[in-house]
């Protein structure tokens, strides 16, 4: 493990480097509990050290994927503390905005993410979190537009295209424009198309397809076929409960549901044994 080689350097360096290692190598260890200790102390001498900061931000972050009561308020209050050396700080003016939209303080969010995009505008994560922005404001057009004309200058290849495309599908499905919507995820989002992280293919094609349904749309088993094909391809052990939970919805839908309980029941016997109940 390469932590273990940065931990036994450590005394050979600053003060400011031992604080990193010690941090981030409790965030590699799973040690979450000890790792925010870390991160507090740390940001308290060095509150602009934005990798440190990171692994607490965001959906999948140390207070996202706590699966604490509170998580969304506790995270706010968090980065409240950094705010007044971190102002002019593009990256954290978007995971503000962030956490502030997750609180519903959507005025403040809006304003937060603007700022962070007239220093970065080329930002694919600011990007996104406009768009979460827009949407819990209810600009469906306005965010699809916005996103349209932003995505024309971003790599297919890079990380947040399949997510952000997903975006752009969600607010024309919302807007019942069901052509465009489909457009973008057959060409964009679908497991035969996409370039992204698994997860986000996993998770982006079992939502759309499932909120296609609930706007009153007919089920398309083949597709719902094809992605629990994909699921079990990427993921053919129980995995975390986030992902598992769409392998568990792509299966049903499809029409394998005794699959979907013998997965379930795996799954719940693995966390089971982890949790020593």
């Amino acid at each position: 493990m390469l932590f273990r080689s940065a931990l036994a350097l450590m005394d050979q360096t600053s003060a400011r480097e031992r604080g990193h290692i010690q941090a981030l190598s409790l965030v590699l260890q799973g040690d979450a509990e000890r790792a925010l200790t870390a991160i507090r102390e740390h940001l308290a001498k060095f509150p602009r050290d934005r990798m440190v900061m990171a692994p607490c931000v965001g959906v999948f972050g140390l207070f996202g994927f706590s699966g604490l009561s509170g998580r969304e308020q506790a995270l706010d209050a968090f980065l409240q503390q950094y705010e007044s050396a971190c102002s002019d700080d593009w990256w954290f003016l978007a995971v503000r905005a962030f956490a502030q939209c997750e609180i519903g303080q959507l005025g403040l969010a809006q304003h937060a993410i603007e700022r962070s995009l007239l220093l970065r505008s080329d930002n694919a994560n600011a990007a996104h979190i406009y768009m979460h922005v827009a949407y819990e404001d209810g600009e469906r057009t306005h965010a699809f537009t916005w996103l349209t004309r932003w995505l024309q200058d971003y790599d297919r290849a890079g990380l947040m295209h399949c997510h952000l495309s997903w975006h752009l599908a969600l607010c024309a499905l919302e807007k019942g424009d069901y052509s465009p919507a489909w457009r973008v995820i057959d060409a964009q989002v679908h497991p035969e198309v996409a370039w992204g992280p698994p997860l986000n293919v996993l998770t982006d094609t079992a939502s759309f397809l499932l909120r296609a349904e609930l706007s009153g749309l007919p089920r398309d088993t083949q597709r719902w076929q094809r992605l629990a094909s994909y699921a079990r391809a990427v993921f053919p052990q129980p995995t975390v409960t986030f992902a598992e939970m769409h392998v568990l919805l792509a299966l049903t839908m499809s029409g394998q549901a005794a699959a979907a309980s013998a997965r379930s029941e795996e799954h719940t016997s693995e966390l089971q044994s982890r949790l020593h109940l």
